[in-house]
């Protein structure tokens, strides 16, 4: 695929977010692409071929009279990283993992998607500066080839292995112990 899109999720937790805007952000996303001579495009969505998420997608895709230029993708990730020369989604676990790839992730999170701007300045793997926020934003850092993780690899992918943490020394059992 030219691009993978990942569906989008807001953040239910936030009063602001809007749960029914998710589908234009993958519209404003899609039209996009289309405006930049993306042929190839992937829609990723979470659950099964047939479910909920598929028809609601689907029906958007139609609404907007694009359904024959998408491909709507199920399953897991890792099935279709390798597929693609780039993805554009939300914050979440599958920046890291194209990341890891070395695949460019660009974040594209409106305001309506409920991740406030303190949220986005609270990590070091990217900034206020290096994520999409209006579909202007998005545009641009497509056009100038300007993914959203300004972390080097080596700065989120080295260190020790899971596997050979020692995780009881870090922890003092004596402190969770009731006398």
């Amino acid at each position: 695929y030219d691009c993978i899109i990942m569906a989008y999720y807001p953040v239910q937790l936030n009063p602001d977010s809007r749960w029914d805007k998710r589908g234009n952000s993958i519209i404003d996303i899609i039209l996009i692409l289309i405006g930049l001579g993306y042929k190839k495009i992937a829609l990723k969505i979470k659950l099964g071929h047939l479910s909920d998420e598929h028809y609601y997608y689907r029906s958007i895709l139609e609404m907007n009279g694009i359904v024959d230029k998408i491909k709507i993708i199920t399953g897991h990730l890792y099935e279709h990283i390798g597929e693609t020369n780039l993805a554009i989604g939300d914050i979440s676990t599958a920046a890291i993992e194209f990341t890891c790839h070395n695949i460019p992730y660009y974040i594209y999170e409106p305001f309506e998607n409920g991740v406030t701007d303190d949220m986005i300045n609270s990590t070091s793997l990217f900034n206020r500066k290096s994520i999409s926020r209006t579909p202007t934003e998005l545009e641009n850092n497509l056009a100038n080839h300007f993914p959203s993780i300004i972390s080097n690899y080596d700065q989120i992918f080295d260190g020790t292995e899971l596997s050979k943490i020692n995780y009881s020394q870090l922890i003092n059992w004596k402190d969770f112990l009731i006398n």
